[in-house]
């Protein structure tokens, strides 16, 4: 995917670049060198993804139920189709 490509580019990459990414995967997360949390607009907490999940109970809650809900087939409702002819 255009996804795994963007983030094997940027796990390899020597970058002397700073970059801000909007994540909600916890492999993209991974990748970061700082995480920030931002939660009703505002900045809630800094550090590693393994910092924050060990230290923030509410970034951890986050992360984990955004995993629970992706492996147990969650995410949007599938869409009615119509078809045409006789029912």
């Amino acid at each position: 995917t255009v996804e795994q490509e963007i983030l094997t580019g940027m796990a390899g990459a020597d970058m002397d670049t700073t970059v801000i990414i909007i994540a909600y995967r916890r492999g993209s997360i991974a990748l970061a060198d700082e995480v920030v949390f931002v939660r009703d607009g505002r900045i809630v907490a800094r550090g590693t993804h393994d910092h924050l999940m060990a230290t923030d109970a509410a970034y951890s809650a986050l992360v984990s139920a955004y995993e629970h809900d992706r492996s147990s087939g969650g995410g949007p409702e599938p869409r009615a189709t119509s078809r045409s002819g006789a029912r």
